[in-house]
């Protein structure tokens, strides 16, 4: 019985460490991503919230600060539009329904349940989108988000 050569135990070790070290790699990768997903879902959640308090609160210039530029409200008409009817008085929202990535950003939905004054309520799903680096979260909302007619008004 012969025995292996040295080199070829020395190339088995390489093998091996190349191997365990492209394992680490692709689940350093994937855990990072996993992190990374959480961070953002995390943050467009608390950017939700805190637009739907400013809602809540009824201080349309800043929740109107708030809403995207490729939203379908004019800053007059997202002020006419939230300020329009009955007040907010509860919100609940869920977790991260989907995400999707363009060259704008990053666009993650989130379903809403809305409680009005009036004793209404409505179940809609309204999306954060988190712009490059440096910019704020913004909120897309408007008549198109909403089921009923004038979503503020009672």
């Amino acid at each position: 019985m012969t025995r292996p050569r040295p080199s070829a135990w020395i190339a088995i070790l390489v093998f091996a460490i190349l191997v365990t070290g492209c394992i680490i790699a692709v689940w350093t990768f994937i855990s990072e991503g996993n992190a990374m997903r959480q961070r953002d879902e995390a943050r467009a959640r608390a950017t939700l919230v805190a637009y739907l308090d400013l809602v809540r609160q009824r201080k349309w210039i800043k929740a109107c600060d708030m809403q995207d530029d490729t939203s379908d409200l004019a800053m007059e008409d997202c002020e006419g539009f939230l300020s329009s009817g009955a007040p907010l008085v509860s919100f609940d929202v869920g977790g991260a329904r989907s995400t999707s990535w363009n060259t704008e950003g990053t666009f993650i939905k989130f379903p809403v349940s809305l409680v009005y004054a009036d004793g209404s309520h409505e179940q809609i799903e309204l999306e954060v989108g988190s712009k490059a680096r440096g910019y704020p979260d913004t909120v897309l909302d408007g008549p198109i988000s909403h089921t009923r007619e004038r979503p503020y008004e009672g």
